[in-house]
């Protein structure tokens, strides 16, 4: 059995990535932005990708171009443009009635239209709370009488082995259960970049069967140490993965390629592995 997905506001592919190493194909992709799109299409060549806004492509149009009939799609995936819910944009540019505030609506859109078996939908954590949780509720009761039972949580990447503290909130719908919110795989203290305990809660100090989060260190401590200005002329690693994390970053990778770090106060590394 082939399990499908569809990619709403795409971006470069991040969603579909962790649907593909799941075992899924990529039917279809949506993104309007160029730069994010060709990246998307390098990696993923076979999917069909519309580069255009999304609220001009016709839903009935795109599920019957697919060759596709309601409920046979196993996810619809996307995360609409956050702007307008992110405390990163300053009180004074964040505004109910901000464009970009209803593309949530475009996405249920599709989902009416294609009743996928189930949908994921990811945001930035404000986004439960924003405008005295209006938004929360109107997705939640919409997907209620598309008929999905529906969860929302917020979930922090470092408790999932991913080497960030990056908290986003997340819709899980499905047409035939309630979904269970995965539970973490990796403890430890971390600087939330959440401003409240929500993130804190996923984790349970009680759980003795928890890895330690992946740290910065844990992720690129195993590519050489450059000087300002210095190119790295050998093309092996120079020591074996010291963790599980390296090695599964390293794949099929042998060669440590374009190494050159460059001149500024944070010091950054141009590594690419």
């Amino acid at each position: 059995m082939t399990y499908t997905i569809i990619d709403l506001f795409a971006g470069a592919g991040g969603l579909t990535t962790g649907f593909h190493l799941a075992g899924f194909q990529s039917l279809c992709a949506i993104e309007i932005d160029k730069k994010a799109i060709a990246t998307y299409k390098y990696n993923y060549p076979s999917t069909k990708i519309l580069q255009q806004d999304i609220r001009e492509v016709n839903p009935s149009d795109l599920r019957l171009a697919l060759g596709l009939t309601q409920e046979k799609l196993t996810v619809l995936v996307g995360g609409p443009p956050c702007q307008g819910f992110s405390r990163n944009i300053p009180a004074s540019d964040r505004y109910f009635n901000d464009s970009r505030n209803q593309l949530y609506q475009t996405f249920l859109t599709f989902v009416q239209e294609f009743r996928p078996v189930y949908v994921v939908m990811e945001n930035v954590p404000e986004i439960l709370n924003a405008y005295e949780g209006i938004i929360k509720n109107e997705i939640t009761e919409k997907l209620e009488s598309f008929g999905y039972k529906v969860t929302s949580s917020i979930l922090n990447a470092a408790y999932y082995g991913i080497p960030q503290t990056r908290s986003r909130a997340f819709f899980l719908a499905s047409l035939n259960r309630k979904l269970d919110i995965p539970k973490p795989t990796h403890q430890g203290d971390i600087r939330s970049d959440y401003r409240s305990s929500l993130s804190s809660r996923q984790l349970n100090i009680f759980e003795s069967n928890l890895s330690p989060i992946v740290t910065i260190k844990d992720a690129i401590g195993d590519l050489p140490s450059l000087k300002d200005g210095e190119e790295y002329t050998h093309q092996n690693y120079p020591d074996s993965p010291q963790n599980l994390y390296q090695t599964i970053i390293r794949h099929e990778s042998t060669n440590v390629h374009a190494q050159v770090k460059a001149v500024g106060s944070r010091g950054y590394n141009g590594y690419s592995q």
